[in-house]
């Protein structure tokens, strides 16, 4: 994905660099999870149950992905994300 690989060279090795790293993955799970999820549709259409498991299996793990890659940018209960260290 061009659009990923340019927007880290702007940074240093800084909170801001590894907060684009973070949201260039998070489109990357947002694509993964619009692409397994029309697919699990599709094969759902075509009766295909077996291959609209293996595709709903692969967007679980798309959105967890993505949930991990939000706890990271924004943080928990005890810590601050890397979004808050980057606006500093």
């Amino acid at each position: 994905m061009r659009e990923c690989k340019d927007s880290t060279r702007e940074w240093d090795e800084s909170a801001t660099r590894i907060a684009a790293v973070i949201a260039n993955s998070q489109r990357v799970a947002h694509y993964a999870m619009a692409g397994h999820g029309t697919a699990a549709a599709f094969a759902r259409c075509l009766k295909l149950s077996e291959i609209e498991g293996t595709f709903k299996r692969l967007l679980q793990k798309a959105v967890a992905m993505d949930a991990r890659l939000s706890k990271l940018a924004n943080g928990g209960w005890l810590s601050h994300g890397i979004n808050h260290e980057a606006a500093e």
